[in-house]
């Protein structure tokens, strides 16, 4: 699971905000190859609000999603990280 939070260090590095981490949009094979999919609703990180405050899977947004916020930052990813671990324990 290491190689899938490299992974999604790699797209903040790179300047995108993926706004749908989640468990279902972690894929791994048999081979135990990662990837990250679902890109759809990805945004750069110096995108102008508004952006989008229903974007996430319910249960992974962060809580300046959840009060409607529509200016918001990579923390959102950061977040839903955070509750894949707790889900993963």
């Amino acid at each position: 699971m290491y190689i899938a939070w490299v992974y999604i260090y790699i797209i903040i590095l790179l300047g995108y905000m993926h706004r749908d981490l989640c468990l279902e949009n972690i894929f791994i094979n048999e081979g135990m190859n990662i990837k990250i999919g679902n890109f759809y609703s990805a945004r750069e990180q110096n995108s102008r609000p508004p952006l989008t405050d229903y974007i996430t899977t319910r249960w992974y947004r962060a809580p300046e999603q959840l009060l409607h916020s529509t200016a918001y930052t990579i923390k959102i990813d950061m977040w839903a990280v955070g509750c894949v671990m707790a889900e993963l324990l």
